[in-house]
């Protein structure tokens, strides 16, 4: 279907701009003020520090290849619809909402980011995603008991 070739990132980019009509060009979709690197560095901080800074890129891509493709299949839907987005895809200033508002100048979207509480810290101020450049309504709910992610990632290779 798509030559069977595995490159990651790049090749699933590609795959999505010839379906989305091209109206992403790669990285310039998300780097006017250092967003690329910015999208790097979360992904980074996400895997807890333990992924290969040379998987980095292709992470982010693969990223913008999501959003993009998504922002796609909301407009080929119809004109009204809802979302559920992890907070990364639904961020305003890089995410889904961004592409919707390329395809759809006309369109209208509401962001709402759901937050986990951070026992001792202070809210907004002490929560980088509640800019409002990210989101119309922010909710704060109480954090899930979970183990350690970090603890996970890399065991599968020892």
């Amino acid at each position: 279907e798509h030559g069977g070739e595995i490159n990651f990132g790049h090749r699933v980019v590609d795959v999505v701009l010839e379906e989305v009509g091209g109206f992403v060009e790669g990285s310039e979709a998300v780097d006017g003020m250092g967003a690329l690197e910015s999208l790097e560095a979360e992904m980074a901080e996400a895997h807890c520090g333990k992924l290969p800074a040379a998987m980095l890129p292709g992470m982010a891509m693969v990223q913008i290849a999501r959003d993009a493709h998504m922002a796609w299949q909301q407009v080929k839907a119809g004109p009204k619809g809802i979302l559920v987005l992890g907070a990364g895809h639904a961020r305003r200033d890089r995410g889904v909402p961004r592409y919707l508002a390329q395809l759809q100048p006309e369109g209208r979207s509401v962001v709402v980011l759901f937050l986990e509480e951070r026992p001792g810290v202070p809210f907004p101020e002490g929560y980088p995603e509640a800019r409002t450049t990210y989101a119309d309504y922010l909710s704060l709910t109480p954090a899930a008991k979970r183990s350690d992610p970090c603890a996970q990632i890399g065991r599968h290779s020892e």
